[in-house]
């Protein structure tokens, strides 16, 4: 062997999981942790024990709208992964609003209560990238400068802060009337992130640009180049059991068609609108449903956001109910199954 070229234990290429939804490949993922001796044990913070996959892997998904994890074992919180999606496309980066959904989140703010790292603060400032993306590509289909940057090397290199960007780059592109989207991570968790929080933001920000440029939505490739999962997570002890192959994938069973987040005919027609609909959203004043210009809001992200506020009232009977009437049926099943878990 030619010296100074290293042989990786599990081999030298790259390993892709092709997928449908988010479901199969949180199962694929589980399988692979379970079953699979590719892994090296670090620990990069403050001494965690930590199983990384000794390759990038990079997840397909053939339908990226099909982006809510249906999973008694990881317990993903739907309320918190839908809101803070449209936290993002809003260019927020506080605390105080995206914390009332997850206790944990506040601790990696900086003192100022704001995130370091924050998307969607970065995805429009110092210029909406999003806007100037769609624009690019709507002009010219054919480009391969669209790219999205989260990474700041200035902010970011050697920072002391506690919320550094995982995701760093998007790029898009416009193929055969599809925009498919390429997601680079440096650092993947494979339970909380990849297969949870990154599966929602990710889909419905390539939904979002398909809408602004007026395509169809494609393929969605995520690159982990530190795909890993930490020992003392609780899902993975639970994944040991093998629970997760006896899950239900509800998308495949049941033929779910998923509510797109604008269903205004076509949101590049209309965009300001729905974009004062997002500004509303986070704002008490509007805190009525029939405010909306788009259904989205008014059926789908306004009673979730509501049946949250129930449940955290201790009122699960009104959260439960609110969250049966939620218009879109993947959305509205999630928040079911997660609420009726906590019902004692």
């Amino acid at each position: 062997m030619e010296e100074g070229i290293r042989v990786e234990p599990g081999g030298s290429e790259m390993k892709v999981l092709k997928v449908d939804n988010v479901n199969e490949a949180f199962r694929k993922a589980a399988g692979m942790i379970l079953n699979d001796d590719k892994w090296y044990e670090i620990a990069p913070r403050e001494g965690k024990i930590t199983r990384e996959y000794t390759q990038p892997v990079t997840t397909v998904y053939r339908r990226p709208w099909r982006r809510v994890l249906f999973s008694d074992v990881r317990d993903a919180n739907p309320f918190f992964h839908l809101m803070e999606a449209l936290w993002m496309l809003a260019g927020r980066d506080d605390a105080a609003w995206i914390g009332q959904f997850t206790k944990n989140i506040e601790q990696f703010a900086e003192d100022d209560g704001h995130f370091h790292g924050a998307y969607g603060r970065r995805w429009k400032e110092p210029i909406d990238q999003l806007r100037t993306i769609g624009n690019h590509l709507r002009t010219n289909y054919d480009s391969r400068r669209a790219v999205l940057a989260m990474w700041n090397p200035l902010s970011d290199l050697n920072a002391n802060k506690k919320d550094i960007p995982c995701n760093t780059h998007v790029y898009f592109k416009v193929r055969a009337g599809e925009l498919h989207m390429t997601v680079c991570c440096r650092s993947n968790d494979i339970i909380w992130g990849c297969y949870g929080a990154n599966a929602v933001h990710f889909s419905i920000l390539q939904e979002y640009m398909a809408a602004l440029i007026n395509c169809r939505m494609g393929l969605y490739y995520h690159v982990s180049d530190s795909w890993h999962y930490y020992l003392d997570n609780p899902t993975y002890k639970k994944l040991t059991t093998g629970a997760a192959y006896g899950e239900e994938d509800y998308y495949m069973g049941h033929g779910y068609t998923p509510t797109r987040i604008a269903s205004i005919a076509v949101i590049n027609e209309h965009v300001d609108l729905w974009e004062e609909d997002l500004r509303r959203f986070f704002t008490d004043d509007w805190d009525d449903p029939t405010m909306y210009n788009d259904l989205f809001f008014a059926r789908t992200a306004y009673p979730m956001r509501d049946a949250w506020k129930c449940y955290k009232r201790g009122d699960l009977t009104t959260a439960l109910h609110l969250a049966k009437n939620i218009s879109s049926p993947d959305w509205g099943l999630a928040c079911t199954q997660w609420l009726q878990r906590r019902v004692k």
